[in-house]
């Protein structure tokens, strides 16, 4: 499963949050690769990531051709900006989730983005509950909506929901 979150540039305050917060998602995400698609240059990518220690995500530029923008429709030919978008690929390599931001100014759903990644992970075991124990305490630790849990856990068995709900008082 992959996540390409596309951005017209790292040096705007919303698309170096947009990074930032898949960053953060791609720590805790096992079976996920996120990228980061922007037009910046390769040098400048790496800057991004050493100043703000961003190291989950992998980077990729689209500069040279504009060849990615071009074929996922985000390119915007006068400008030599790619538009922002956020696409899921699962394992199967089929588009799952599909979003254009319509403002550039705008943030994606990042909720809606994770969810479908997770939905792709739905056939996790928890045979080995100490490393799934530490990736739920990271899902956890994020201010997740009740309703990113609520379509999260229908998809796990009992035993995974038992595992982490606390028992009904």
């Amino acid at each position: 499963t992959r996540i390409f979150s596309v951005l017209p540039s790292l040096d705007t305050s919303v698309c170096d949050a947009q990074t930032k917060k898949f960053n953060e998602a791609a720590a805790g995400l096992q079976g996920v690769d996120i990228y980061t698609v922007s037009m910046d240059l390769p040098f400048g990518q790496k800057r991004f990531c050493n100043s703000f220690a961003v190291d989950n995500v992998k980077m990729l530029s689209d500069h040279r051709e504009g060849s990615f923008g071009a074929a996922y429709g985000t390119l915007i030919k006068e400008l030599r900006l790619l538009s922002r978008a956020i696409f899921v690929v699962g394992p199967d390599n089929k588009l799952k989730y599909v979003e254009y931001v319509p403002e550039v100014g705008s943030h994606p759903n990042y909720d809606a983005a994770l969810a479908a990644a997770w939905d792709l992970c739905k056939d996790w075991s928890i045979e080995d509950r100490e490393g799934l124990r530490r990736d739920v305490w990271w899902f956890f630790s994020l201010p997740v909506p009740l309703s990113v849990w609520n379509r999260v856990k229908v998809l796990h068995n009992d035993a995974f929901v038992a595992f982490i709900e606390p028992p009904a008082d």
